[in-house]
C-alpha cells in the first residue's frame, strides 16, 4: 500500500494536534459546567476582576504547555471539584450560509441551551488545533482537540524536543472527536467545558498521528510529521507509523497537497474547474477587485494620516512570537487609526494628534490560555484573547526577556483598569471560517479598518526579502513562460501550491460550485415585470450553458466544472439579467461566491498586511506584463528588506498568504477606546446630517434647528 504523508516544518512548536473540518463535524455532547458571573470565581473560573487572569482557567494555564495538556483530565477535574453540568447537544455541519456581508460560515446548530434558542449559529476550525462555535455575538464556545501520547512512545510529553535513542523523538495522537478543554463566554457569565462526539466510535477514534523530532538541518527547530487517517485504507498502528516514518516514508512526500476524491483520471485543461477556496473567491469577486484597483492602484496605510498612527518595526528576537506580534500590532493599528479619524471628525489638527499607543505582544505571550508563548500559537486566538481579556500597553508589560524566548509570569496588575486596556469587539477569519480567502475580503477590511494579519509558510526568497522585487515574481514569472495554469496543475487536476514546495491539503468535496444570488436596486428604471424564474432560465440559456445548476428564486449554482476555463461568469451572468429583465446592467445587484472548502494549508509565520499595488515589467520575449502584489510588514527588524517590510505576490495565494487572514475590530465601548472617545466629546455633525437637522435662509444663514 502506497502511503502518503503531511511533513509540517514548523518553526514554532504549537500543540502536536492535527484535525480537518471533517473530523470535527458531526454531533457532539457538551458537558458545561455553571458559568460565573464577573466579579466572583469558583474552582475552574478566577475572578478576573480581581488580578484573576494571574491564575488558571479552565484547570489550564499560560502559555498553553504541552506537558499539562497531556495529562489534562477535564471530566476528572470537575468531579473532584464537585462541579455541576449540564448536558449541551450541537451539531457541527460542512453545510455553508452566506450573509448578506458576502461572508461565508458553517452552519451548528445548538439544542436545549435557552440563551441561544433561536440564535442563528456557526463554527469554524481553529486552523488545525480545535474549533470554535458561536451563536450570536454573546456565546462563543473554543475547544482544543484532544490529544494523548501514543502508545509506545516513551519519550512524550515534554514542552521542548528531545530525541530517544532512534531519533525519532514524541510521538501523539489526535483524537478529534473529544476536547482537551473549553471554555465558553455567554451573557450568563465564563465557565468551562469537555466534549465528545455522540457516536461513540468516532469519539475514541484516532484520528491523525503527528511525530515530533528536531529536524536535522537546524536542531534549534523543532519538525512535526502528521499522519493522517485519511491517508490509509486503515490507520496503522504507532508502532507501524513509527517504523515507517524510521525507514524514511516521510521522503515519500514534499507537499501536504491532496487529491482525495476529487483526483480525476483525465485533466481537462479546457475547463475553469474550480479547486481552491482562494481560486474561487478571485474569480466570483473579478469585478469587484477590478474595482478596487481603478480606485486605489496603490494604496499604503504608511502614507495615510501621515503615519502618525504607526510605530517602528519590532524584532521578536529567540521566541516564536510572530502570531502575537502581528495581531497586537494590527489591534493597536486599528485602535490608533479609528481614534485618528474621531480627533479628525471634530476638527483636530494634524499638528495636535497625540502619539500613537503602542501594546503589549509580551502580554499575550504571558497571559493567552489560548497560545504557546514563545513555542507558537495563531493570530485568531490571540484575537480571541483580546475579545475575553484585553490587551494592556507595552509600558506595562515590555517585550523584554521575550527577545531571548523567556516568557515573564503574566501580570494582572496591567489588566485591573480597563482604560489602559485595549479589547476586541469582534474576530474571525476574513471572509468567513478557516480556509474562506481571497484578495476582495482582504482588500476591503484592509482598506476600511487598517492593516490586517495574514500568515504564510515561509519560501526560501521571503528571507532575503528587499525592497526592488516582489517575493514570487520570479515563480509567477516561470509559470506565465511556460504558459500553465496558475491555478490548477493539469498532470493531477488538483490545486497547484504556490510555490512548488508549499505544503497544503486539497479541499473537500464541495470544492466546484459557484453559488449566485441577485436583485434589482431601486429605482424607476429598475423595476421589471419579468418573473425570477424566466430570468433564471435566460441566464442557463446564456454562455454559461450547461454548468448553470437551479437554486431557487432570484438564485443559481454555476459547476465550474462544466465551464470554459475562459468564461467571466459574472460579466455573463449579469449582463444575462439584464437583458431578460429589460433593465440596464447597472440595475442588477449580484453577488457570487465560491462553494469551495479548503481543507488545510499550513503555515508558520504570521506576518501584516499594509498595502497593495502592481508593478509592470517586461518579460524575456519583451512583452510588457504586470505583478500585483501585497506590502506586508514583518517582525524581523528595520533591517530586514525594506526597514521592515517587502512586497510579496498578490492573488495567488503564494505561500498561503491568502488562506486564512485574520480580521479583528476593536471594540468602542470598553478600555481604553470608550475612555478616548469620552474624552473627545461628541463629534461634530457632518453636512449631510446638518442639512437633516436645520432650515437656513436664502443666503444660508440658520433660521431655524430641530
Amino acid at each position: 500500500m502506497m502511503l502518503a504523508l503531511v511533513l509540517l516544518r514548523l518553526a514554532a512548536g504549537d500543540i502536536p494536534v492535527h484535525c480537518l473540518i471533517a473530523d470535527f463535524a458531526g454531533d457532539w455532547v457538551l458537558h458545561m459546567g455553571k458559568p460565573v458571573q464577573p466579579g466572583q470565581s469558583a474552582p475552574d473560573v478566577p475572578n478576573f476582576l480581581d488580578g484573576g487572569i494571574e491564575h488558571d482557567y479552565c484547570y489550564s494555564g499560560h502559555p498553553n504547555k504541552n506537558s499539562r495538556n497531556v495529562n489534562l483530565n477535564i471530566r476528572q477535574k470537575f468531579t473532584t471539584d464537585s462541579i455541576s453540568s449540564d448536558k449541551v447537544y450541537v451539531q457541527l455541519t460542512e453545510n455553508i450560509t452566506v450573509r448578506g456581508d458576502g461572508t461565508e460560515h458553517m452552519v451548528a446548530h445548538v439544542g436545549n441551551f435557552a440563551p441561544v434558542e433561536g440564535k442563528q449559529s456557526s463554527w469554524t476550525t481553529t486552523y488545525d488545533e480545535g474549533w470554535e462555535l458561536r451563536a450570536g455575538p454573546e456565546h462563543r464556545f473554543f475547544a482544543l482537540a484532544h490529544y494523548t501520547c501514543a502508545e509506545g512512545s516513551d519519550n512524550c510529553g515534554q514542552d521542548g524536543v528531545g530525541e530517544d535513542a532512534d531519533g525519532t523523538t514524541q510521538g501523539y495522537q489526535s483524537q478529534c472527536g473529544q476536547t482537551l478543554v473549553g471554555w465558553y463566554h455567554s451573557d450568563q457569565g465564563r465557565g468551562c467545558f469537555y466534549g465528545e462526539k455522540v457516536d461513540k466510535d468516532e469519539a475514541k477514534k484516532v484520528h491523525s498521528y503527528v511525530l515530533m523530532e528536531l529536524a536535522k538541518a537546524n536542531t534549534k527547530l523543532p519538525l512535526q510529521t502528521a499522519y493522517h487517517h485519511t491517508e490509509f485504507e486503515m490507520m496503522p498502528s504507532y508502532a507501524q507509523i513509527k517504523e515507517h516514518h524510521a525507514r524514511g516514508g516521510s521522503a515519500e512526500f514534499t507537499t501536504a497537497r491532496r487529491a482525495g476524491g476529487m483526483k480525476r483520471s483525465k485533466a481537462d485543461t479546457n475547463k475553469m474547474k474550480l479547486r481552491d477556496q482562494c481560486h474561487g473567491d478571485d474569480i466570483t469577486t473579478a469585478e469587484a477587485i477590478k474595482q478596487l484597483e481603478a480606485k486605489h492602484p496603490t494604496f499604503d496605510w504608511r502614507q495615510q494620516l501621515g503615519g502618525q498612527w504607526n510605530t517602528p518595526v519590532m524584532d521578536q528576537g529567540g521566541c516564536g512570537s510572530c502570531y502575537a506580534i502581528a495581531m497586537t500590532y494590527v489591534l493597536q493599528s486599528r485602535a490608533n487609526i479609528m481614534r485618528l479619524r474621531e480627533l479628525k471628525k471634530r476638527g483636530v489638527s494634524p499638528d495636535d494628534f497625540p502619539e500613537p499607543e503602542v501594546l503589549s505582544p509580551h502580554s499575550v505571550l504571558s497571559c493567552s490560555y489560548y497560545n504557546q508563548g514563545c513555542d507558537g500559537g495563531y493570530p485568531y486566538l490571540v484575537g480571541k484573547h483580546a475579545a475575553d481579556f484585553g490587551i494592556p500597553t507595552e509600558k506595562c508589560a515590555p517585550y523584554g526577556a521575550a527577545q531571548e524566548g523567556a516568557v515573564d509570569q503574566c501580570h494582572g496588575e496591567c489588566f485591573k483598569d480597563e482604560a489602559n486596556v485595549v479589547f476586541a469587539e469582534n474576530y474571525n477569519y476574513v471572509g468567513g471560517f478557516y480556509g474562506v480567502c481571497g484578495q476582495h475580503h482582504m482588500m476591503q477590511s484592509l482598506l476600511e479598518n487598517g492593516p490586517l494579519v495574514v500568515a504564510l509558510e515561509v519560501p526560501i526568497p521571503f528571507n532575503s526579502a528587499n525592497g526592488g522585487h516582489v517575493v514570487g515574481e520570479s515563480y509567477l514569472a516561470a509559470l506565465k513562460q511556460m504558459r500553465v495554469d496558475m491555478h490548477r496543475d493539469p498532470k493531477t487536476d488538483m490545486e497547484r501550491a504556490s510555490p512548488g514546495d508549499h505544503h497544503r491539503r486539497a479541499p473537500l468535496n464541495p470544492v466546484k460550485m459557484i453559488e449566485a444570488r441577485w436583485s434589482m436596486n431601486d429605482g424607476k428604471e429598475c423595476e421589471t415585470s419579468t418573473r425570477p424564474n424566466a430570468i433564471n432560465e435566460a441566464v442557463r440559456a446564456s454562455d454559461v450553458g450547461e454548468a448553470y445548476v437551479e437554486r431557487g428564486e432570484a438564485r443559481f449554482a454555476l459547476n465550474s466544472d462544466k465551464l470554459e476555463a475562459t468564461a467571466d461568469p459574472f460579466a455573463t451572468s449579469r449582463k444575462a439579467i439584464a437583458l431578460a429583465a429589460k433593465v440596464p446592467e447597472s440595475c442588477v445587484n449580484l453577488a457570487m461566491v465560491d462553494g469551495t472548502m479548503n481543507g488545510w494549508e499550513y503555515t508558520n509565520h504570521a506576518i501584516v498586511l499594509v498595502g497593495w499595488g502592481s508593478q509592470k515589467y517586461t518579460d524575456d520575449d519583451g512583452n510588457e506584463d504586470e505583478v500585483k502584489y501585497w506590502i506586508v510588514r514583518n517582525s524581523w527588524g528595520d533591517y530586514y528588506g525594506d526597514q521592515g517590510y517587502a512586497y510579496v505576490l498578490r492573488g495567488q495565494d503564494y505561500a498561503g498568504l491568502e488562506s486564512q487572514a485574520v480580521d479583528v475590530k476593536v471594540d468602542r465601548n470598553r478600555g481604553m477606546m470608550a475612555k478616548w472617545l469620552k474624552e473627545m466629546g461628541p463629534a461634530k455633525a457632518s453636512f449631510e446630517e446638518l442639512g437633516r437637522k436645520v432650515e437656513v435662509d436664502a443666503l444660508g444663514n440658520l433660521i431655524a434647528a430641530d
